[in-house]
């Protein structure tokens, strides 16, 4: 994220052109990330590795998703209507 910022303000001079590029920059890496556009053009797949919201993205999916859900009884997943203790 800041070195981007310091990427941008080293080449472009003028204020107001560096903060369009760092819009236009900061707006392409969310997309490509992977929160919020899930298929996107083959082409253009290579910079998902250089948004650092994807990485943010995955490690908050990791914590997130990867252990156990426990069945509440309420039946609403399918998993634990054949009476798992998890689902």
């Amino acid at each position: 994220g800041e070195s981007l910022g310091l990427l941008v303000c080293a080449t472009v001079m003028d204020m107001e052109q560096a903060m369009v590029a760092l819009t236009v920059c900061t707006l392409t890496l969310m997309l490509v990330g992977g929160f919020f556009v899930k298929n996107i053009p083959i082409w253009i797949v290579w910079t998902r590795f250089l948004s650092p919201f994807k990485y943010a993205f995955d490690a908050s999916q990791n914590l997130t998703f990867n252990k156990n859900v426990p069945c509440d009884g309420s039946g609403v997943l399918l998993a634990c209507n054949s009476g798992a203790a998890y689902a």
